[in-house]
């Protein structure tokens, strides 16, 4: 149950933003106060063609006459004021069922929130669908069960069809990780990457990182196979070897305009990637990528981004760009990663980031920006601001994602991750909460809560920001919802047993501790 809203930090930056000035105003639409007439003059003599009061010469209107047109005129402006009100509120309900489909947007919270349902975290997929609300579909694997993939109804947790890739193995070792299996996304007419694909294509793969003592090695693969099925029920359309070349196993796959494109390691070294046929299964074409980098560490395995009409192979010292039929694009130096470990890259919402010493290296298909610092890692950006691409190291920057250049710098702030909504930047640091003009950089407001630890990234359904704090005196972690406006605490609850922190994770508040996940509405 929701607790009395506590005493709560805000530092205020001096704002225009009418929805912050709302808050002192009266709720509904605004009325006129009521027009007090004068008492009226006493009747006088008059002649008959002359109404009583007026001169006769003019025909000026009589004061009872003069009181009726203000009352009209009271009453249109009170209209007015109504009609005015019922379009902010059409218009702010059409924003607010535009942000619902915003990827990373959740379901309204209450202080009531309750654990919907709840699971081990090896029984969650990793899902290449979004929004989960759609449906979670994608990866299940354990050394104990072998992976499968899986369809998960979002309201129940239950499964909807599961098919199995791999047998359960027992590779040995004291901790064993899967990681030779994966899905992507195999619509043979790419759609929007927040919308339910058609089909997948699975990537199943027998290998394992397996500890040992203090060392981990990765297990030497027997089957590597492309498994492609329809979302809808699981139906298996192509069931691909990828090992057309004895002894050769992929460790990621991509799909490009009906091409499977393979990526692992290569016999003499480095990495290769080649492309199948996603209905023969036949092979199109082999290219080399970081030829003679040498063995990967047991934590290495190469990956595929598919972007518009290329898919980048990211070796461990060079990203080859490889269109659907062969042709290598260009190639990509990996400035500051390590060769043998080959660290330092990520994929957000289909972008490929090279992490160097100092710079960051945003991969496109025709040319690249190389940008200072790290990038910020946005879980929503709702379009309000075109563009827009935070990085920091030290100070949060915006730069233009199109040509690089830098359009705001907010000195002194560390940002890991943001929300961008409505305008606005606000940014997780380690002073808390920021909040600052998208389009500018104007710091607007400070959220600092006591005590100031936080458990991951701010959430959002459009309308509220949703922040996990710890509890009163080490108790249960509590959740605040905080008005954007301005910051200002709104309500807070405390979380259900077992749930340390909240995050967004397609578009679903997810509650986790060490070992469970928890749908929350």
């Amino acid at each position: 149950m929701g607790r009395r809203t506590r005493k709560t930090d805000v530092e205020l930056v001096e704002d225009d933003v009418p929805a912050a000035r709302a808050r002192t105003a009266p709720h509904g639409p605004a009325v006129p106060a009521p027009v007090r007439a004068a008492a009226p003059a006493p009747a006088l003599p008059c002649d008959a063609g002359t109404p009583a009061g007026a001169d006769a010469r003019t025909g000026a209107r009589p004061a009872a006459l003069r009181r009726w047109w203000w009352v009209v005129a009271a009453g249109a402006v009170a209209a007015g004021a109504v009609a005015g009100q019922l379009v902010v509120d059409a218009r702010e309900r059409a924003e607010l069922t535009r942000l619902a489909t915003v990827p990373g947007v959740v379901a309204p919270l209450s202080p009531d929130v309750e654990v919907l349902w709840s699971t081990t975290g090896d029984d969650v997929p990793y899902a290449v669908t979004w929004p989960w609300s759609q449906g979670i579909v994608g990866l299940r694997a354990s050394a104990e069960r072998g992976s499968e993939v899986v369809a998960i109804d979002p309201a129940t947790g239950a499964t909807r069809w599961s098919v199995p890739l791999v047998p359960p193995q027992d590779p040995g070792g004291s901790e064993v990780r899967a990681v030779g299996s994966l899905c992507v996304r195999a619509d043979a007419t790419p759609g929007p990457r927040h919308r339910l694909p058609t089909r997948i294509a699975c990537l199943a793969s027998d290998v394992w990182q397996v500890r040992r003592g203090d060392d981990w090695a990765r297990t030497t693969p027997t089957t590597s196979r492309v498994v492609v099925l329809e979302t809808a029920d699981g139906t298996v359309v192509a069931d691909l070897p990828t090992d057309t070349v004895p002894g050769t196993f992929a460790d990621a796959v991509g799909v490009l305009g009906g091409v499977a494109v393979a990526a692992g390691p290569a016999p003499e070294g480095g990495t290769q990637a080649w492309g199948l046929d996603l209905t023969t299964g036949a092979e199109l074409w082999r290219v080399p990528v970081s030829a003679g980098a040498g063995d990967p560490y047991p934590w290495w395995r190469a990956e595929v981004v598919v972007m518009d009409g290329v898919a980048a192979v990211v070796g461990q010292r060079d990203v080859v760009l490889v269109e659907a039929d062969g042709t290598v694009r260009r190639t990509v130096p990996r400035g500051g990663a390590d060769p043998e470990s080959g660290s330092g890259f990520d994929v957000h919402d289909g972008v490929l980031r090279l992490a160097g010493a100092d710079t960051t290296t945003v991969v496109r298909p025709d040319g690249d920006l190389v940008l200072d610092g790290t990038a910020v890692w946005t879980t929503v950006d709702d379009g309000s601001v075109p563009g827009l691409l935070l990085m920091t190291d030290g100070a949060l920057r915006a730069h233009d994602a199109a040509t690089g250049a830098r359009r705001w710098e907010a000195p002194d702030l560390e940002a890991t991750t943001a929300v961008v909504l409505r305008g606005r930047v606000h940014a997780d640091t380690q002073e808390g909460l920021v909040t600052l003009d998208a389009a500018t950089g104007e710091e607007l407001w400070r959220h600092r809560d006591v005590p100031p630890a936080s458990f991951g990234a701010a959430v959002t359904d459009g309308r509220l920001l949703y922040v996990t704090r710890d509890g009163d005196g080490g108790g249960n972690p509590v959740l605040a919802a905080l008005d954007p406006a301005d910051g200002h605490e709104l309500w807070r609850t405390t979380l259900p047993a077992g749930v340390r922190g909240v995050q967004s994770v397609g578009g679903v508040a997810v509650g986790w501790d060490d070992r469970r996940l928890s749908v929350l509405g």
